[in-house]
């Protein structure tokens, strides 16, 4: 088996000088939580899997399937042979994979385990790994984690709240808010170490405290926890610059979000409108005064440093193993330098071009998925003829910027209507 470099001599900081690689039999849990690299760090281990394999790591549930597999475990305490049958085959795969596993260790990875409460903990450790269960958490500052996190959830459409608002819920004192505890019960470091050591042990849970400088730092300490080269799990480029959103077009996602929500549609056409414009928008070129979102707004800001403070204390005094420099979580959170609010002004900032793409994406979807409950699911027509059509019939040298709004209006509608014709 080949040998990875420069392993036996790397050491945890602080407390312990304790190999910092897993021992041999370990089934390494990687929890998350959500927004702390899990994804590329995913990405990479799936892509790399079989060289792992030959560093004797097996990768467990690397596929999209597994991943869905665990989380109907996870969510579904009724999860069984009459459940969805190719989840529960799946899911029934993945327990033998990590059972007969004749690697020296294995590796499972989903930042939806951060999530579980405290019997699932018991349930989903005791399923996948026993005593042989070695968990790994991220620590992330958390001035970087809410913009973060809300923007996601305007993305998948779990929020409509606007930043601010959404700041002032989450950072507030009532659990019994849908936003405040589906943010905490992941986030919250303390009481998510406490469930895991409960089930696995204090010596055999290691914190790794991100580095927002070094985005090496979450795929480098995992090559040293399983024992493999260094740079084998280097992010890909695509991941690394995965950068945020700008405002505009997370309030535009938001907006839509909140329009839909006024309306009794069905919700598989919620469904799809909402993931099909929020992905047009995500993928459009930028544009003249695009901004990121901003620095959060004073009161925020100094709610935020009290309780990274916090953050960094808890690392230090928790007893697990810790990767990293903890003083990274405490340090001053800036605040924005005036109230300026990017979101009155949202329309003014998303092109003209990306709006009218933004509606006829939407139209088009709900017409495909009324087409297709219609036809039982039929194939639909040759997509590649259907746009050499529209390209020929569209006017020559002209963008939609040019458009005066009426103009927009009855292009929209041509559009459309040759659109609808094509399918028939």
């Amino acid at each position: 088996m080949p040998q990875p470099s420069k392993e036996d001599n790397v050491r945890v900081s602080a407390k312990t000088d304790m190999p910092l690689r897993v021992p041999e039999g370990a089934r390494l849990l990687h929890i998350g939580p959500p927004k702390t690299g899990s994804t590329a760090l995913q990405a990479a281990m799936h892509l790399k899997r079989e060289e792992m394999r030959r560093y004797g790591v097996v990768h467990a549930a690397s596929d999209l399937r597994g991943r869905e597999a665990i989380l109907t475990a996870l969510m579904d305490h009724n999860f069984g042979e009459y459940s969805d049958a190719r989840l529960y085959a799946r899911w029934r795969r993945l327990l033998g994979e990590i059972e007969e596993a004749r690697a020296d260790r294995v590796c499972l990875s989903n930042e939806s385990l951060a999530r579980v409460g405290d019997e699932d903990v018991r349930r989903i450790v005791s399923a996948l790994a026993g005593s042989r269960a070695h968990v790994v958490a991220v620590a992330r500052r958390l001035d970087k984690l809410l913009p973060s996190q809300w923007q996601e959830w305007v993305r998948v459409g779990t929020t409509s709240l606007p930043y601010e608002q959404w700041l002032e819920v989450v950072l507030g004192d009532n659990p019994d808010d849908r936003h405040w505890r589906a943010f905490w019960l992941p986030h919250d470091l303390e009481k998510l170490v406490e469930r895991w050591v409960a089930v696995s042990a204090r010596d055999r849970m290691t914190l790794i405290v991100a580095d927002e400088t070094n985005p090496r730092t979450l795929s480098r300490a995992f090559e040293q926890l399983l024992g493999l080269p260094e740079d084998l799990l280097k992010p890909e480029e695509s991941h690394r610059k995965n950068a945020s959103a700008s405002m505009a077009r997370v309030e535009l996602v938001r907006r839509l979000n909140q329009t839909l929500d006024d309306h009794d549609w069905p919700a598989e056409i919620k469904a799809l409108l909402r993931s099909q414009v929020a992905k047009r928008i995500r993928s459009a070129a930028p544009w003249p005064g695009e901004r990121p979102i901003p620095p959060m707004p004073a009161w925020a800001a100094a709610r935020v440093s009290e309780l990274n403070k916090q953050r960094e204390e808890l690392v230090t005094s928790v007893g697990v193993r810790v990767i990293g420099d903890p003083s990274n979580l405490g340090e001053p959170v800036p605040a924005a330098d005036t109230a300026d609010d990017q979101t009155d002004d949202v329309a003014g900032l998303v092109s003209t071009e990306l709006a009218v793409q933004s509606i006829v994406t939407a139209i088009g979807g709900a017409v495909t998925l009324l087409e297709q409950r219609r036809d039982g699911n039929a194939r639909p027509r040759s997509r590649p003829r259907r746009r050499r059509r529209e390209a020929a019939a569209a006017p020559a040298n002209r963008s939609l910027d040019q458009y005066a709004a009426g103009d927009l209006v009855r292009e929209l509608r041509k559009r459309t209507v040759r659109r609808l014709r094509s399918r028939k």
